[in-house]
Order: C-alpha cells, then structure tokens, then sequence
C-alpha cells in the first residue's frame, strides 16, 4: 500500500513534523486533505511550499482525494496522508467507501 503514514493534524503540513516522520517511515509525498485549503489557491500554494524537498506535496478536497484513491493506493510511490481533523478523515473513509462499494456492484 502506498499510504505509509496517516497524520490528523490541525495545521496540515508543518515541515518539521513530516522531516521527522521521514525518518521513521518511507516518503515520497504528502497528500493533505482539507477541503477550505484545496479550495483556496494562496493557502493550498504555502502548504505546498511546506512540504521538505524532495517530496511532491498535494492538497487536495475529500471529494479529489476520494477520486484519486485508487491511484494513491496502487502507487509505487509511498505517501503521507496528512488531515485537518478526525471529521474529515472519516468523510474521506465514507467516500472511499461508498465508490468502493459502487464499483464492486
């Protein structure tokens, strides 16, 4: 699987926390999911300019990051998955869930 980490964090993607974690479990990228952050360009562009060099950073909606799962998943890149709050972890479980579910049928 491709998610090594999953972190709820109110500030998304602070620098010194995901250096950190880079040590301790395998990095390719950060993928942030917050839906007023996704939305707003300035926010989403310094988020991204927090990720430590070289991972590739995203911020993405629940709805993006739902889309997308099959491809972060079956990735032979490894990611941290990065939320703003547990409600918006489990939104993006139910997402994922429901597409899932539609799918097999």
């Amino acid at each position: 699987m491709a998610i090594s980490f999953i972190r709820i964090d109110d500030r998304i993607i602070h620098g010194q926390v995901v250096t950190r974690w880079m040590s301790e479990r395998p990095c390719d990228g950060v993928v942030a999911v917050d839906d007023p952050s996704a939305n707003n360009p300035i926010l989403s562009k310094v988020l991204k300019s927090a990720v430590p060099q070289p991972l590739k950073g995203f911020v993405m909606t629940v709805d993006r990051t739902a889309l997308k799962w099959n491809d972060i998943v079956s990735s032979k890149k490894n990611y941290f998955l990065i939320v703003k709050s547990p409600e918006t972890l489990v939104s993006l479980y139910k997402k994922v869930l429901i597409l899932f579910l539609n799918i097999q049928n």
